[in-house]
């Protein structure tokens, strides 16, 4: 008599979304000129990936503002920074947790003009491979758009930007990805600072940006923006 075969499949495990840890500020944030100033403590577990993100609000010549931070006695690369005059600088770094700790991480301006205000702060992800795409641009007038060609599926990804025209922003509209548009209310946004005779500073992260590929990061609103953007991929596992 012919039986029943069982079959048991092994594959792959399915894969593993990033997840969000937490996102820390300096202290005072992004409106004040003082330096070296540092994050409360973060905890992470040994394989987190680390993304910091800062901005000072111009700088009169090319080079003449630059941010350093130091933490948990870890490696960060400088994963890109805009560096042009008359514009924001925007900066970002990442790292990888050894082991499973906390930390504070300080940041450390060398300034040419210290009336310029500056902040920064870290987020930490969990479930990530690392960083993979990375890219920046600087604009004179627009919406702050900014195209990342992810590298690997249900990656997530992190924005900076700083406007020097200050525009205000509070009716501000980030980009969807991937039917994810990153608001104060869903969490995913964690930079808001405007001062209208300083600048203004965004940071947000879509937590999951769908199959890779061509991604338009930014924000949609306000347009006109005289903008600095970075944008960083934390890749899916």
């Amino acid at each position: 008599m012919a039986g029943t075969a069982s079959i048991s499949w092994i594959g792959n495990p399915a894969p593993v979304g990033v997840s969000f840890v937490s996102y820390t500020d300096v202290t005072s944030g992004f409106g004040t000129n003082s330096s070296p100033r540092s994050t409360a403590s973060i905890s992470v577990n040994n394989g987190d990936t680390l993304v910091a993100v800062g901005a000072i609000e111009g700088q009169a010549l090319v080079g003449a503002e630059t941010i350093a931070i130091a933490g948990g006695g870890l490696v960060w690369n400088n994963d890109q920074y805009v560096n042009a005059q008359d514009f924001v600088v925007a900066y970002s770094w990442s790292t990888t947790a050894t082991s499973t700790t906390s930390f504070t991480v300080t940041f450390t301006r060398t300034a040419s003009n210290n009336l310029l205000w500056w902040g920064g702060g870290v987020y930490v992800f969990r479930n990530s491979t690392g960083i993979g795409a990375t890219n920046k641009t600087n604009v004179n007038g627009g919406a702050p758009t900014l195209s990342l060609n992810v590298t690997a599926n249900n990656s997530t990804i992190v924005t900076v930007n700083g406007d020097w025209s200050a525009q205000d922003g509070t009716s501000r509209t980030w980009n969807t990805i991937n039917s994810i548009t990153p608001t104060i209310g869903n969490g995913l946004e964690k930079i808001y600072f405007r001062n209208s005779s300083h600048y203004s500073a965004y940071s947000a992260y879509w937590n999951d940006v769908g199959a890779s590929g061509s991604k338009s990061t930014g924000i949609s609103a306000p347009g006109s923006q005289k903008y600095s953007i970075i944008s960083v991929e934390v890749k899916g596992s």
